[in-house]
């Protein structure tokens, strides 16, 4: 997989950013996504918490 690919297919950065590439991606045609919250800080359980909440 081509460096282009990967940043063509995923999203990162801030919640706004990440929220507007998803939104996107759906535009594109995106039916399905895997989500991989990283932790920060060590947080593992707080990064998929707030993955959630954001995206509810």
């Amino acid at each position: 997989m081509s460096d282009e690919m990967v940043l063509t297919l995923s999203a990162a950065g801030t919640a706004d950013d990440v929220a507007a590439r998803i939104s996107a991606l759906l535009k594109a045609g995106l039916k399905q996504a895997v989500l991989f919250p990283l932790a920060v800080n060590g947080d593992a359980s707080g990064a998929i918490l707030r993955t959630i909440e954001a995206l509810s």
